[in-house]
């Protein structure tokens, strides 16, 4: 009996692999960019959250202690200590550093949406500071008379479209996340 010669074809043509290895870095492209977008993302709510609860932390302590906390912060780290950071031996923190994400600016006032702050400061190098007194309201300086809030303006390194203001109320000492400026 005499075989008749059939071809099977098993795999793929090289046109077709082509094809899909094309396909497949397209899509890979694609998602590398969004992961880096979203990495911006997550680095922005993970500072903002630990400034929160660093000053949640603070007002625990003043309330604890009853005594005024000193909530200290620069463009790079942020901290708060009892009574005053630059006394030895005080009670405080771990200096929290922040990662890919900067403070670019602050007010000495809680400003929240539709309120446009009076003074907006630059911020320099060194620490800036306010105060959480011992019923857990907010004072900016020892010398102001009445409770006055804090907002800190959040800026990414590299992606500069990710922005939050995160206002600190006074009366309450809590801390309120504002996306964008």
């Amino acid at each position: 009996m005499r075989r008749t010669n059939v071809t099977r074809q098993n795999g793929f043509t090289l046109v077709e692999l082509m094809v899909v290895v094309a396909i497949l870095s397209i899509l890979s492209a694609v998602a590398i960019v969004n992961i880096n977008a979203r990495q911006s993302y997550d680095h922005m709510q993970k500072e903002t959250m630990n400034f929160m609860s660093l000053v949640n932390e603070a007002r625990n302590a003043a309330i604890n202690s009853r005594t005024r906390v000193m909530f200290q912060f620069s463009p790079t780290s942020m901290e708060w200590c009892v009574t005053n950071c630059v006394v030895t031996g005080q009670p405080r923190s771990i200096t929290h550093r922040l990662w890919k994400v900067r403070i670019m600016q602050y007010a000495r006032e809680a400003v929240i949406n539709g309120i446009a702050p009076t003074t907006l400061m630059a911020m320099p190098n060194d620490y800036r500071h306010f105060y959480i007194e011992p019923d857990g309201t907010l004072i900016g300086f020892p010398t102001d008379t009445a409770p006055v809030g804090v907002t800190l303006y959040f800026q990414h390194e590299t992606d500069t479209s990710q922005k939050y203001r995160v206002a600190v109320l006074p009366l309450l000492g809590k801390a309120k996340i504002i996306n964008k400026w």
